[in-house]
């Protein structure tokens, strides 16, 4: 079982991982740069 994930996988799923959080970051911080009264009001 020491063997189950092919060598490249994890690293694939790591970019993955990695271009779906940077997705999520530029959509909250573009939402940011779009409302800033938002955070005024808190």
């Amino acid at each position: 079982m020491d063997r189950a994930l092919p060598p490249g996988s994890l690293l694939y799923y790591f970019f993955q991982l990695i271009r779906q959080v940077s997705l999520l970051v530029l959509l909250l911080v573009s939402a940011a740069i779009d409302d800033e009264s938002y955070f005024k009001f808190r």
